[in-house]
């Protein structure tokens, strides 16, 4: 499954970094771009590896990496409880 940014501005995060001794350090980067995270059933997951491997994942601009697992769940109705669900791709 593809994950991308769902708001207007393309972007995950910002993380700023302050106090560094070397003042161009210091910034906001953006996390931007694109990971795909694969898995059976509800729990997807992907390494730092693949994500670096396939270069859609940018940190300021910049080639990253990203190891995560998360779990997809839905629910029929707002209030709802969710329960986890099976993605699958064609």
């Amino acid at each position: 499954m593809k994950v991308v940014p769902k708001n207007e501005s393309g972007k995950f995060a910002e993380v700023t970094i302050e106090g560094c001794s070397i003042a161009a350090l210091n910034n906001t980067c953006p996390i931007t771009g694109s990971f795909k995270a694969v898995g059976p059933g509800a729990t997807l997951t992907t390494t730092h590896t693949q994500v670096t491997t396939e270069n859609t994942l940018k940190f300021g601009g910049q080639k990253a990496g990203l190891e995560v697992s998360m779990t997809v769940n839905a629910h029929s109705n707002a209030g709802e409880e969710t329960h986890p669900i099976s993605v699958t791709t064609t």
